[in-house]
């Protein structure tokens, strides 16, 4: 008679690593009557927001705009193109 040779192998594994890149999006928006308004107020809030971020250990070099903007702010009524101000948008 042949005996059957067993081999049980039991084990476990762990493996943890740190991130190599997080991403996270802030933007700043505003509307305003005139453009230099428009654009003051997008200037001075991402430059208090990047002072924040800086603050809290993220590095000035690795935040990014990634989408900046200012267009016309205007309204149609009964056909009628109302020019209201301006619309300016910043994301980091």
């Amino acid at each position: 008679m042949v005996q059957e040779k067993t081999m049980i192998i039991t084990g476990s594994s762990k493996l943890s690593i740190s991130p190599d890149i997080t991403r996270l999006s802030f933007g700043i928006k505003t509307q305003e009557t005139c453009y230099e308004q428009t654009l003051s107020y997008l200037s001075d809030n991402a430059e208090s927001l990047i002072n924040v971020l800086t603050l809290n250990n993220f590095l000035e070099k690795e935040i990014k705009t990634t989408r900046y903007s200012i267009h016309r702010w205007t309204k149609y009524e009964n056909g009628q193109e109302h020019h209201l101000g301006y619309e300016g948008e910043h994301i980091c």
